[in-house]
């Protein structure tokens, strides 16, 4: 539905509710990037950026989506750190939304750098190692994260 409706806020935002709740389960995280639900996700958070409803919906769907190895590099590849840290930014004062896309930022950012699975980080843009060379991410953006 996101994808047929993209201008329409209420069903990017329902749609984003139903992944949020769906990728709770494992096999469904899967399945949710397999179908392009990182870009969905990341898309209605560029898209909607003054949308709390829309961002805290995805920033859920993305802090359960990063609990997977390979999806975390699926975020990154596109460009998530820069949104998930553009988002915090933007709503400090809202916690829920705060709490949800920093938790999915840390999982990121450590798979990134290869803290958590000993991979090498990536060059991609807008990951954790090429937004360090251009200097647009300190080493901690959000201040609480450690």
């Amino acid at each position: 539905a996101a994808k047929t409706f993209p201008d329409n806020k209420t069903i990017i935002s329902s749609a984003c509710a139903a992944l949020w709740n769906m990728s709770i389960d494992e096999k469904n995280c899967k399945t949710i990037a397999g179908e392009g639900g990182v870009g969905v996700a990341l898309g209605a958070m560029r898209k909607y950026a003054k949308e709390e409803a829309i961002l805290e919906n995805c920033s859920g769907v993305l802090w359960n989506l990063s609990c997977n190895r390979r999806v975390r590099n699926a975020i990154v590849e596109q460009g998530g750190l820069d949104v998930l840290t553009a988002t915090v930014r933007a709503f400090p004062d809202n916690k829920s939304i705060t709490y949800k896309a920093a938790a999915a930022w840390r999982n990121c950012y450590i798979t990134a750098n290869g803290q958590s699975d000993g991979s090498s980080s990536t060059s991609a843009p807008g990951s954790a190692s090429s937004l360090k060379r251009t200097g647009s991410l300190t080493a901690n953006p959000m201040g609480y994260i450690r």
